[in-house]
């Protein structure tokens, strides 16, 4: 199974619904995601550098890193 498309897929889903965000609780809020940040992301995600993304390759674990560290950033 590819994770990975799956996870752009919805994060590009979270990112694109209508309306206002709901209010933080108990604290500032941070930008918003931009069309422009997920295009610069996906660019990375496709270039060459991270060497392809067939399952158990290390492309596939040098994205999942990638993928991963942005979540947590």
């Amino acid at each position: 199974m590819k994770i990975l498309p799956v996870l752009l897929a919805a994060s590009a889903l979270a990112c694109s619904s209508a309306g206002a965000p709901p209010a933080p609780v108990g604290g500032a809020t941070s930008a918003a995601i931009t069309p422009e940040d997920l295009r610069q992301r996906l660019y990375i995600i496709a270039d060459d550098s991270m060497m392809g993304r067939e399952t158990g390759s290390r492309g596939a674990f040098v994205t999942a890193d990638y993928v991963a560290n942005e979540f947590r950033r």
